[in-house]
């Protein structure tokens, strides 16, 4: 069994290197193409020496403050260690890290190298995330520092004078209270108390102090080689561009950022005045320099005389040590942020165009960095058995798209950004989703449901208290769009979402569930989204007869949500207000609807020209050219066009395989229901519209796949019925 194990993990790892190789090697590839071979030559030969040896000895001053943070940290989870073991922790654990998967080469070889020290697996994880949650943030904080200071603004869709940002605070609020109300009270908030104990906001903050001082070192590395290759550039924007490269460097999807850090590099000092070439030859020397840093490290640490761990730490309880504290306390709070802050879609304005942003983008990357860190240690006990492999499958088909699309008709940025970039932020949101009830098991995938039910619920009633006001008078209308699209920015996203909802409210408990399929309703009849009236009519039907919801619950909440629409419709007879259609949701225009069928006959007829393995990532925004494109609107032929028949096969057979190994479940066990329920509202509405990447189905598939058999109700039951299915 321990062999077995041991093979499954170096399968794992394996595919996950192969992944990441893959994308580094294709963003470098894609980087260097971008320049010319002889002036990248020449620009690596303009940098001084003297400016080149300032790099090392600021890169290796980072090295040797990251060390520091390792032992402040270590201390933080009541683990002390020596600086020397701190370096040699850090710097082996980075070239381990840049060999392999970067995190999970990290961790191997910390343990080989601290278990000697009595540092147990689940210390070295529990470190590792705090570690890296620090890093995050600070990188994070930093970037948009640099995004502000070199675009000008970054600023949110401020109409009517301030509006939209008063809006989006007040639903922050809302989602958050409601999230808390519902979950925190009796799962979270002890061990959220205790991260907030005098004695680790001290360990954070030295942390945080320590992190700025490393950050810093690096980008020093950034504006002296790029102050060298570009002396007319001032200095303030080259700080701020190193910070939006570094943070870009630093997002796991790639081979120790190798390949991410060049093309992020063309992008951001281009805007301010480098050429490419010095760009990328910025992005190199950084590169070798860190990798030169490590080796420089370890051999400082190896020099060092061994020295006993002074102190103690911080006084920890057996039971609550390393991964017993910390990976419990962050995992709650990534998992229940993610399932509030999913809920908000944000247009951030950078230069000529506008980036659609989720809220939760950057909580998922952490999120899906604590699965990878217990996945590499420990197989995830997935309910169907082949996941990691499915997703595997599926990370190949876009990423083998992509590159079909780049030798077809070249460099695409939305087919790079949008899909297969993006593609690793679902897994993330999967990741984040798996990572609470992986570790809680149906308690876990309880909160999730909870918390995101509660939060949608809150963040509903919010628009439709807006609406009525508005039409009133109480309000103004900058606060108000019908038909209502609340913080999704688009009422179809927003009907997917609520569908999303109304699923997983078998899992929720039972005084709470009428109130909020009656909102749900409300607010889902003045989406005006018809593809949302007909997933939810059929989400009832089928909530009924798997007995996910009861018929009086069903009554109960059409009633509420009767009620709340008749209030609607009596405003303006209440107070004279004949003329205001705010409160009457219109459906789609004729325009729209003739959009929607050119796009899909027009995906169909590409799919035709391509049949087998499709135009390739991006094929059908190529053929319309850069601007004004419109994307064909519906998943299933989207995947024909761009992936061909081989990769709709393959997606359907995923999902074939989940609905299959969950229906012996169906009417017994509540997460089997949710899964399918998410499943047939998320084909429904996939077949006239894209919606492969709506975040909120990848949270709560995750969170749902991530529930062990054993832990769901009813077992014997379950176990009997899964017999029975063979």
């Amino acid at each position: 069994m321990r062999r077995a194990r041991r093979l499954l993990k170096r399968l794992l790892e394996r595919k996950l290197t192969a992944i990441y190789c893959l994308v580094s090697a294709v963003a470098l590839a894609a980087a260097v193409a971008h320049v010319d071979t002889a002036r990248l030559l020449s620009a690596m030969q303009r940098v001084p020496a003297a400016d080149i040896a300032a790099m090392a000895a600021m890169m290796l001053l980072g090295s040797v403050l990251a060390s520091a943070r390792l032992k402040v940290m270590a201390a933080g989870v009541g683990r002390p260690m020596t600086m020397r073991d701190a370096l040699l922790a850090l710097s082996v654990g980075n070239l381990a890290g840049a060999a392999s998967i970067q995190f999970f080469g990290q961790i191997v070889a910390r343990n080989s190298l601290l278990k000697k020290r009595g540092f147990e697996p689940s210390d070295n994880i529990a470190i590792a995330i705090y570690e890296r949650a620090v890093a995050v943030l600070t990188a994070m904080s930093l970037a948009v520092y640099g995004a502000v200071n070199l675009f000008g603004a970054v600023t949110l869709d401020l109409a009517g004078g301030g509006g939209a940002l008063v809006k989006l605070l007040a639903g922050l609020v809302v989602a958050f209270a409601a999230s808390a109300w519902a979950t925190w009270r009796f799962l979270a908030m002890r061990s959220l108390l205790r991260l907030a104990a005098p004695a680790q906001l001290a360990n954070l903050a030295a942390n945080a102090v320590i992190s700025f001082a490393t950050q810093a070192s690096t980008a020093g590395c950034y504006v002296l080689a790029a102050h060298a290759l570009a002396p007319t550039v001032a200095l303030d924007k080259l700080v701020s561009a190193s910070f939006v490269v570094m943070f870009a460097a630093s997002i796991p999807i790639s081979f120790s950022g190798w390949g991410i850090r060049e093309l992020s590099a063309i992008v951001t000092l281009t805007n301010i005045g480098m050429d490419a070439s010095s760009a990328v030859t910025v992005a190199i020397l950084v590169g070798a320099m860190a990798m030169l840093a490590a080796v420089a490290t370890a051999l400082i640490a190896v020099l060092m005389p061994q020295r006993a761990a002074g102190g103690e730490g911080m006084a920890v309880r057996d039971g609550d040590r390393g991964q017993g504290v910390l990976d419990r306390q962050l995992t709650l709070l990534v998992s229940l942020t993610a399932t509030v802050l999913v809920l908000f879609q944000i247009y951030v304005p950078v230069r000529e165009t506008r980036i659609n942003v989720n809220l939760a983008d950057p909580v998922v990357l952490l999120g899906g960095l604590m699965f990878v860190y217990r996945a590499a240690r420990e197989r995830p006990a997935w309910r169907v058995p082949g996941t990691m492999t499915g997703l595997a499958l599926l990370t190949g088909v876009m990423a083998l798209s992509w590159l079909h699309g780049l030798a077809a008709f070249g460099w695409n940025d939305w087919a790079f950004g949008n899909k297969f970039v993006g593609w690793f932020f679902l897994m993330a949101y999967a990741a984040t989703g798996a990572a609470l009830p992986e570790k809680l098991g149906l308690d876990g995938f309880a909160a999730m449901t909870e918390s995101f039910t509660a939060a949608l619920g809150a963040v509903l009633g919010l628009e439709l208290v807006l609406m009525a006001a508005a039409a009133i008078d109480l309000v103004s209308t900058p606060f108000v769009k019908v038909p209502l699209e609340a913080f999704s920015q688009n009422r179809n996203a927003l009907a997917f979402l609520i569908t999303m909802a109304t699923a997983a409210l078998g899992n929720v408990g039972p005084s709470r569930r009428f109130w909020l399929l009656g909102v749900f309703l409300a607010a889902q009849w003045e989406t005006g989204s018809r593809a949302g009236y007909g997933a939810t009519v059929v989400l009832l039907c089928l909530s009924a007869w798997l007995r996910a919801l009861t018929v009086r619950d069903i009554g109960k909440g059409l009633l509420l949500a009767v009620a709340v629409i008749g209030v609607f419709s009596a405003i303006p007879a209440v107070f004279g207000i004949y003329d205001f259609d705010a409160l009457h949701p219109a459906l789609s225009n004729p325009s729209s609807n003739a959009e929607r069928l050119k796009s899909i006959l027009g995906g169909l007829s590409l799919f035709l020209e391509h049949p087998v393995f499709g135009a390739g990532l991006g094929g059908y925004v190529a053929s319309q050219g850069p601007s004004d494109f419109v994307i064909i609107h519906s998943t299933p032929v989207w995947l024909l066009a761009e992936t061909g028949i081989v990769g709709l096969l393959c997606f359907a057979a995923v999902g074939l395989r989940i609905v299959y190994r969950e229906w012996p479940g169906l009417r017994i066990d509540p997460v089997s229901n949710t899964i399918v329920l998410a499943m047939v509202a998320f084909a429904m509405f996939s077949a006239v519209h894209e919606m492969l990447y709506q975040r909120s189905f990848w949270l709560l598939l995750g969170a749902a796949l991530a529930v062990p058999l054993r832990d769901t109700a009813n077992g014997r039951r379950f176990k009997r019925a899964a017999a029975a299915a063979g």
